[in-house]
């Protein structure tokens, strides 16, 4: 099992795009807004490296209605390995039903690819 961060909160913020619905950054690392958030193996240590695995964001109106939003994606290598590779895509994820400015419950889970999707109830 790999770390599921409970900091995660620490880098999504919610922003009004133009569909009023709200948004998230999707990056747990944003060094001009301090964000250093890498997820690592279950050991606590061992950073998750390159596209061995994966890490897809879900959210909600609440912790009940979680669903995945955007594409999971992979892991940086080396320096940047604990850090999801958004580089090369979008990393703003809107999210259905919550609108901007109001409260979403978020969670990342990340797993290796191969072991599968990680299925729900395992964290």
């Amino acid at each position: 099992m790999y770390q599921i961060l409970a900091s995660v909160l620490l880098f999504l913020l919610l922003t009004q795009p133009a569909s009023g619905q709200g948004t998230v950054n999707f990056n747990n690392r944003v060094l001009t807004d301090s964000i250093d958030a890498h997820i690592t193996d279950s050991d606590g240590t061992t950073r998750l490296s390159g596209d061995a695995f994966l890490a897809q964001f879900y959210a909600g109106r609440t912790a009940t209605t979680l669903a995945a939003v955007g594409a999971a994606v992979p892991f940086r290598t080396g320096a940047a390995a604990g850090y999801v590779d958004v580089i090369n895509s979008d990393p703003l994820r809107t999210i259905p039903g919550v609108v901007a400015g109001t409260s979403a419950s978020v969670q990342v889970r990340a797993w290796a690819k191969s072991d599968g999707h990680l299925r729900a109830g395992i964290r």
